[in-house]
This record gives C-alpha cells, sequence and structure tokens, in this order.
C-alpha cells in the first residue's frame, strides 16, 4: 500500500488514529481549535477524515493533492457535493451504523415531550414535588395514538417498528415515493401507509421529522405545516434543524415562554395561615393546544398590633387603672367591627378575662363567628404628682395589720407562705 498524506481535522478513537498512523502519515489538526495548522496541511493532504467542519469550494482549492474524503457522521450536508463530483474527489460516509441509536433518541424524546417526564424530573430534582400533580402535568398516553412520519428512510422505518409493534400505534409516512415495505420492512405491511401530508398532518398525534437536509426540505416545516396539526399534536425534528424555518427562538419549540405577571387578588374575609386561593387559568402555560394549569396564592397573615388569633378567636389586653380595677368602670375596647363596651366589677384583679361572644372571626370555613378574649392587665401609674403621690401614701398605710389583710388577700396569703417556708427550713 503507497503511503499517503492523512489529514485528521477531528478527533478518532486511539486505537483507530494508531491504524492510519501504522500506514500512513497523518496530521492531526481540528479547524475549530488550530485554523492555521489546518489550512498549512491541506496542500499536501491525499484524503480528509473528520466531520462537523464545511469541506467548501474554498477549503478543496487549497487541497490540489485531494482523492478522497472519508466523513465520520451520517449527513453530508457539510461537504460541496457538486464540487466533489467535479474534482472526482470520492466521499465516504458511514451510513447505517446509529439508525437504531437514533430511532431510541427520537422515540425517548416522544415519550417524554407525551408523558411530561422533563418537567416531573425537574419537579423532584427541586423539591418541588411535595404534593400530587395537577392534570396540567398529567401528560397523555402514547400507546394507540397515531403516529406521522415526514421521511421513511432507515431510521424512520425504525422509529415506525418501535410504534407499531410496541405501542400499537398506527403509522402514517409522508414520502417522495412509496416504500416497498414487503422488500425493506416486511414486519409493518398493514401498519405503516403512505399518506398525503396535509391528511397526515390532520390525523396525528405525534409528527415526527425525519427529513435530510435538502434545497426541497430545507424550510419546508413552517407555520403552515403547524397550522394544519391537529390540536394538541406533539411535533418532534429528529433530522437537520435547518428543516424547520423560523424556528422560535424564544420558546425552542415549546410553544411557551416564561414571563412575570402581576395579578390582583380578592382576599375573602376570615382567611388565616396556610390558606390557599385558586386563580383558575393563571398558572403555568399547558403544552401547545391544552388550557393552562391554576395558580395557588398561599396566604401570610401579618401580625396585628393589638389581636391574636386563635382559630376563629381573637385575644387582646385591656389595661385599666388601679381606680378602676377596685371601684370598677365602664371601658371601651375595640372589636373587628368598631368598639363596644364591657363593665369592669369593682375588685377586678389582673388577668381577669372578660368573653365578647360572636367577636371573633368569620373564618373561610365556618358560619358563625369566633369569639373575643379580653384580658385585663391593671396599668401601674407613672410619672405621679407631689399630690398624687401623697394620696397613694395615705392610701397604702391604711393597708396595715388585720385590716390589710383583709384588703389584699393574695398579697396575705403569699407572705404567711413565705413565713411558713422560713420557719420550716429554720427548724430543721
Amino acid at each position: 500500500m503507497t503511503s499517503k498524506n492523512i489529514l485528521v481535522f477531528r478527533e478518532l478513537p486511539p486505537d483507530q488514529l494508531a491504524r492510519l498512523q501504522a500506514v500512513h502519515d497523518v496530521t492531526v489538526a481540528d479547524p475549530k481549535q488550530d485554523r492555521a495548522a489546518f489550512d498549512a496541511a491541506l496542500p499536501e493532504a491525499h484524503g480528509l477524515i473528520g466531520s462537523s467542519f464545511p469541506i467548501d469550494a474554498a477549503v478543496l482549492d487549497r487541497a490540489p493533492k485531494l482523492e478522497a474524503v472519508s466523513s465520520v457522521s451520517v449527513g453530508v450536508d457539510n461537504y460541496a457535493l457538486a464540487e466533489l463530483h467535479r474534482r472526482g474527489i470520492l466521499l465516504a460516509h458511514t451510513p447505517g451504523v446509529l439508525d437504531e441509536t437514533v430511532a431510541d433518541t427520537v422515540f425517548a424524546l416522544l415519550m417524554a415531550a407525551s408523558r411530561r417526564v422533563v418537567e416531573l424530573a425537574n419537579l423532584v430534582r427541586e423539591g418541588r414535588w411535595t404534593k400530587n400533580i395537577g392534570e396540567d402535568l398529567f401528560g397523555h398516553d402514547v400507546h394507540g395514538k397515531t403516529l406521522g412520519l415526514l421521511g421513511f428512510g432507515r431510521i424512520g422505518q425504525a422509529i415506525a417498528r418501535r410504534a407499531a409493534l410496541g405501542f400499537g400505534m398506527p403509522v402514517r409516512y409522508h414520502a417522495r415515493r412509496p416504500v416497498d415495505l414487503a422488500a425493506q420492512a416486511p414486519e409493518l405491511q398493514g401498519r405503516a401507509v403512505r399518506t398525503p401530508l396535509a391528511e397526515l398532518l390532520a390525523q396525528s398525534d405525534f409528527v415526527v421529522a425525519m427529513l435530510p437536509l435538502t434545497e426541497h426540505t430545507r424550510g419546508m416545516i413552517d407555520a403552515g405545516v403547524f397550522a394544519q396539526m391537529k390540536p394538541g399534536a406533539v411535533f418532534i425534528n429528529g433530522g437537520r434543524g435547518q428543516t424547520v424555518r423560523n424556528p422560535c427562538r424564544e420558546c425552542h419549540g415549546a410553544g411557551r415562554v416564561e414571563e412575570e405577571k402581576v395579578l390582583s387578588v380578592k382576599i375573602p374575609a376570615g382567611v388565616d395561615n396556610g390558606d390557599r386561593i385558586r386563580l383558575a387559568g393563571e398558572g403555568e402555560a399547558g403544552p401547545p393546544g391544552t388550557p393552562p394549569g391554576d395558580l395557588y396564592v398561599e396566604v401570610r397573615v401579618r401580625e396585628h398590633a393589638i389581636f391574636r388569633r386563635d382559630g376563629d378567636d381573637l385575644h387582646c389586653e385591656v389595661p385599666i387603672r388601679i381606680s378602676q380595677a377596685a371601684l370598677g368602670d365602664v371601658v371601651n375596647v375595640p372589636t373587628l367591627d368598631g368598639e363596644v363596651e364591657i363593665r369592669i366589677p369593682a375588685e377586678t384583679q389582673a388577668g381577669k378575662v372578660f368573653r365578647l361572644r360572636g367577636k371573633g372571626v368569620r373564618s373561610v370555613r365556618s358560619r358563625a363567628p369566633g369569639d373575643l378574649y379580653c384580658r385585663v392587665v391593671v396599668e401601674t401609674p407613672v410619672n405621679l404628682t407631689a399630690e398624687q403621690r401623697e394620696l397613694l401614701e395615705k392610701f397604702e398605710a391604711t393597708f396595715t395589720g388585720e385590716e390589710g389583710r383583709r384588703h389584699s388577700p393574695r398579697s396575705a396569703t403569699f407572705l404567711d407562705g413565705v413565713r411558713s417556708f422560713w420557719d420550716r427550713m429554720t427548724s430543721s
């Protein structure tokens, strides 16, 4: 075998590179990383091996000795076919090696889109799957649905086998020429039918494009094609991206984009912490052709300066003066409906609780309102005048001996208990 100059323009498996180097003079130069080295090797190159880089007329002009190009891929849209033919340069590629692999991947995309696999997986990863999912995430069954294939080559037929034989799906395909199923795919006879494009789009629950990129297919999938698809159908492009005309750069084919929206929410009377308000149709947008989900607003009630809530009941503190506690009085207390009067009996002690029936909260779940509990707080006077101090001192002087015990029974009982405690301690 005559040794040739081989320019490898994509990384190869080490064992394959070693086989080339054992027979030929090999230069490795990836034009995406070192374009100068690639260009420098072109004039002496007899063969090119690589992929994912356009070999156009300009590149071929710099390689006058080139005899063959081997593409490490199935597709040939990166190669100037007419120029290669005109110059007598052989182009080799690798059809068939990834048919089943690509078919697996495309059918996995079909399943994931229909069953909302990605969205549900994200809920798990983000710790947001904390309750039963809503209908917007149920997805749709695949089994028994109709599959429409645009293009029915080797990979298209492999996808059809998975759909028809594995999931009982009727298969429609659109191709320039009918496929001899008896010769190429006998297992699909009676299960796959060549169908006009408009009819296929109108009938299919899933439309999968497996088209090569040609002048005929470039931009073939346009707004008109999508308009003919049935509502809620799923489109998957398993072929070349440029077969879709003007793909949306915002939604990337999902048919929806994320945006923020300010809403006005009516808060019903009686809501409490943890209550949820449902706003129908204001949640996540559903897949194309399906309604949006709902938005649930969880309520957090800010603490009130006066009232403390306990279920449907309210609690508050009512400060009164010593004289009001001793002599009795009528005081105003706040409620949710305005002020009301309560009568403070004479000799009311601190901590006394007054219950006002029906002055609490009427919750969203009950018909009758709760009660308001008012706890009396006897306030010690401050900033006394000389006259007030003198009067209090005279008043305090009356609380001596047995007379004082009669007027302050709790205080006397407390002091008796202290004396008894110390007597027991000292006598033991």
